[in-house]
């Protein structure tokens, strides 16, 4: 009888490492601690497991996502995933910055007062966008789990849009979770995401491209890991030289200066493991052995390999009928896949990576112009609509621009702009 007291305890221990939810890599959720690289002692998992009187499955304290923000709601944790915000200490106190995914309730993106400078790049104009943090948080218009924020009924259900082969319809339906994307344990990945994210079908096949997962490593230069939208300081002090380290934060991912004196461009800067900037291509190894000796058809950052292996038709690849190319591709590569009706032509992502239009986890972007109000998804309805302060607004689909402005970011389809050319606020916006 000893015997199999010691054995169920033992047992009972063990379940303490099953599968939970969080966002943040410090605090219980450090790998080598869960690991027991660091010993056997760790105090961590009290804080979400009871062995004898949990109410949720594996042991849970709490159910999702309740249990995470029990700490991500800034009573206890630096990222306060709910009004998305960072703070320098756990617990709240003085803000470090904005959230580069937004929040599930708030979101600090200045999304009415986008600024774009033109500048000559050999024979053509292109265009660099800033998007800057507000002072205070402004209630969201969209959220990756469903409309109405993370407190809402029936969040964390949906449609996969574009997910499974060609011609398969809008996608899966399924019930996506904190734990869906993030591994609460540690695992040494970015943002401690899931090499493969994890989501039950409620309706439908939900399937994964990349059968061996993507995993995008996060940087080892940091310390204190820093997930604001501040793009070269507190705690980059190993970035290399030439990226801005203005105290400016910018929702806009790419930080180009035309004068050539710095630059955060396609071919350089950022700190070489951020899968955040642009210029990492982050095709490892590791990452072709775990797709069966294929390198993952990239060159935007590991987030975009990562984001399709859930949405695989918005792959953004060189395709025909749904097979991808092997060489070439570019910024949009407009290719046919005649034998997909809803996903017949996609914007490419082969340099222009899902995080440079989209935040992660909600946006305050407002959709209150007419196509942009009304705009359909895939399955030609118009999402729910939202009201806030009397405004009503359409899902922005976690874009950071006000209506469709996300476009003009970086097109400008008439041709007539010149180079130096400024639109937007004054005095002009972050560097």
């Amino acid at each position: 009888m000893r015997k199999l007291a010691l054995i169920g305890a033992i047992a009972a221990l063990w379940l303490f490492v099953a599968a939970a939810t969080a966002f943040a890599d410090g605090g219980p959720h450090t790998m080598a601690i869960n690991s027991g690289a660091n010993g056997l002692n760790a105090d961590t998992c009290a804080s979400c497991h009871r062995a004898h009187t949990a109410t949720a499955a594996n042991l849970l304290n709490d159910d999702q996502p309740q249990i995470c923000l029990n700490c991500h709601d800034g009573t206890k944790a630096t990222t306060d995933v709910v009004d998305g915000v960072q703070y320098a200490s756990a617990g709240g106190g003085t803000v470090l910055g904005a959230l580069r995914g937004g929040g599930f309730q708030y979101a600090l993106i200045d999304s009415g007062n986008a600024a774009r400078l033109s500048y000559q790049s050999g024979a053509n104009i292109r265009n660099i966008g800033h998007v800057q943090p507000l002072a205070t948080g402004a209630q969201v218009t969209s959220t990756h789990g469903g409309t109405g924020g993370i407190y809402a009924a029936g969040w964390g259900t949906g449609t996969v849009w574009g997910n499974g082969a060609v011609g398969s319809g809008t996608g899966a339906s399924v019930t996506l979770e904190c734990g869906s994307c993030h591994n609460p344990h540690g695992n040494g990945q970015y943002r401690i995401l899931q090499t493969t994210p994890s989501l039950t079908a409620t309706s439908g096949t939900y399937t994964v491209s990349i059968a061996g997962g993507v995993q995008v490593a996060d940087s080892a230069v940091l310390v204190t890991k820093n997930y604001t939208i501040k793009p070269g300081t507190d705690g980059f002090n190993g970035a290399a030289a030439n990226v801005i380290t203005g105290d400016q934060g910018d929702y806009w991912r790419y930080h180009w200066d035309p004068t050539g004196t710095l630059s955060w461009a396609l071919t350089s800067g950022g700190p070489s493991a951020d899968p955040m900037n642009t210029g990492w291509n982050g095709v490892t190894a590791t990452n072709a052995a775990a797709n069966g000796g294929v390198a993952p058809l990239n060159t935007s950052g590991l987030m975009t390999a990562w984001c399709i292996q859930c949405h695989t038709r918005y792959n953004g690849y060189q395709t025909t009928n749904g097979v991808i190319a092997t060489t070439g591709g570019s910024a949009s590569s407009l290719v046919a896949n005649s034998a997909d009706s809803i996903f017949m032509f996609k914007h490419g992502t082969t340099r222009i990576g899902c995080e440079q239009c989209h935040v992660a986890h909600g946006s305050n972007a407002k959709m209150t112009q007419g196509n942009s109000l009304n705009f359909t998804d895939p399955s030609g309805t118009v999402p729910n609509k939202v009201t806030i302060n009397g405004i009503t607004s359409g899902d922005s689909r976690l874009l950071k621009v006000d209506n469709r402005g996300t476009c003009q970011m970086c097109h400008d389809p008439t041709g007539t702009v010149t180079a130096g050319t400024y639109f937007g606020p004054n005095p002009t916006p972050g560097n």
